[in-house]
């Protein structure tokens, strides 16, 4: 009878697991952990979410033989255009593309069309490798 209670005891206490509710130790819901996930950016306002600082280069993509070259660059100085001319592009897989309208497009719409164009680190080799983290099309 007693290996009974203590079995149905030890049952009962194993049925209290987590069932995933954020619990402090004195058993009520802790404040401090997030109970819902942050609302997104609106997904039909795609301007919105294309960096608020100006944009590394204005250029033309083309297709290279390594891939997409930026080419056609203009930039705030002579230094920067000739820098990131012929740069060997990759879009980044979060990125923001956009046309002159705020409109979403693909990466294969951005050919051969002047855009404004925000890069992430570059790779200090030659030809300077480059990912493109958002762009605009200008016209």
């Amino acid at each position: 009878m007693v290996v009974v209670l203590v079995v149905l005891a030890l049952g009962g206490l194993t049925a209290c697991g987590d069932d995933g509710d954020p619990v402090s130790v004195g058993g009520t819901p802790d404040d401090s952990l997030p109970t819902e996930p942050e609302e997104p950016g609106d997904p039909d306002d795609p301007v919105a979410s294309l960096p608020e600082d100006d944009a590394t280069v204005e250029g033309v993509i083309v297709s290279g033989d390594a891939g997409p070259e930026l080419t056609d660059v203009t930039s705030a100085s002579a230094n920067d255009a000739a820098y990131y001319a012929g740069a060997i592009l990759s879009f980044s897989d979060s990125g923001t593309f956009v046309d002159a309208d705020g409109e979403s497009i693909s990466t294969g719409d951005v050919y051969d069309q002047p855009a404004e164009i925000w890069l992430g680190p570059c790779a200090e080799s030659f030809p300077v490798q480059c990912e493109v983290l958002a762009l605009r099309l200008l016209g």
